[in-house]
């Protein structure tokens, strides 16, 4: 396999299981709202479920600051080539 294809596998395993854990979320969520409890997963599961969602937005939020930041050099670098010509 390829990089790129490695890459493409676990891009789908995490869009399908942080979407997964978001359905779990909103009904969870749904679940407080319309009986005042959790009936549908217990309290510690739901507890585990949004320490991992929490996780997983830190992470991307990372990996987009790092992007941004890579971006940013390569800019500057395009306009001091750009300057120099």
């Amino acid at each position: 396999m390829k990089l790129s294809d490695i890459v493409l596998v676990t891009r789908i395993i995490r869009i399908v299981f942080g979407g997964l854990a978001g359905l779990m979320l909103l009904a969870a969520v749904s679940d407080i709202l319309s009986r005042g409890h959790l009936i549908i997963i217990s309290p510690v599961n739901f507890g585990a479920l949004l320490a991992v969602a929490l996780a997983f937005l830190v992470q991307n939020m990372l990996v987009a600051r790092e992007k941004s930041e890579m971006l940013t050099a390569q800019a500057q670098q395009l306009k001091q080539f750009a300057g120099r010509l």
